[in-house]
């Protein structure tokens, strides 16, 4: 999985070469190692959630939402990045944004639907228009935290016609923070998380006839690692690991 912004190759409603060289660059170096690419718009013009990881800055964050030239911006990128890859049988598919979170007064259900749904959708045709057949991975504005049983308001795929979707989610809460502290590193708190949730995205990916991707995650400890791997592999449930979560800011024995 593959995080980049939108300028990167974007600058205003212009497409930059040198950005498409960069991005090509590395398609190019994981298919030499024979690793298949998850292209992943971390930020979308505009911003999609109120993070700086969407690659703005703060007092510039989440205007994707309630902004059509964003909206159009972001839905071009990505008839312009599924037409280049098309053909590419390195990349293995688009992830929309990530981790969307729009602000206002409503519950994160009504948000989902009345804000993050049609932008899926509106990116969805995008792709579609240039690209039949790569994957498309695709959160909601409840996928990164936990809240299983709020994942049910995302529609089966196959209601709103998509083929060749994935449903992803992220993992921190109660994983990599704990709980309660300290509990991030029992092997006995972690454990009960993992079957938890395994549970539920077996259910739910049965239920809704999706492959689920576990696209972020990292548990602090190996032992906890080992049974997450473990457990979503044995289930059906993809994945891919969020090294820096732990294995940087987040930790001082390892800046």
């Amino acid at each position: 999985r593959v995080p980049f912004l939108s300028d990167l190759i974007m600058d205003g409603t212009n497409f930059s070469a040198a950005g498409w060289t960069n991005l090509d660059w590395v398609v190019n170096e994981c298919g030499k190692r024979r690793l298949w690419v998850i292209l992943d718009l971390h930020g979308t013009p505009g911003a999609q959630n109120g993070q700086d990881h969407s690659g703005q800055p703060k007092g510039l964050w989440n205007r994707l939402w309630d902004s059509t030239e964003f909206k159009g911006r972001t839905s071009n990128l990505w008839a312009k990045v599924a037409e280049r890859y098309a053909t590419n049988n390195v990349v293995a598919g688009f992830d929309v944004f990530n981790e969307p979170d729009p602000e206002g007064a409503y519950t994160k259900t009504q948000l989902y639907s009345n804000s993050v749904l049609p932008m899926l959708r509106q990116c969805y045709s995008a792709i579609r228009s240039k690209d039949a057949q790569h994957l498309v991975f695709m959160m909601s504005n409840f996928m990164d935290t936990n809240t299983l049983d709020l994942m049910w308001s995302c529609p089966a795929p196959a209601s709103e016609n998509w083929t060749n979707v994935v449903y992803e989610f992220h993992h921190y809460d109660g994983i990599h923070y704990g709980p309660t502290g300290a509990s991030a590193t029992v092997f006995a708190t972690q454990k009960g998380i993992v079957d938890q949730i395994v549970k539920a995205y077996a259910r739910f990916s049965e239920a809704k006839q999706v492959p689920v991707f576990v696209g972020e995650f990292c548990p602090v400890k190996m032992q906890n690692v080992d049974y997450f791997v473990r457990q979503f592999e044995a289930n059906g449930i993809h994945w891919a690991n969020w090294n820096y979560r732990h294995f940087g800011y987040d930790d001082s024995g390892h800046p």
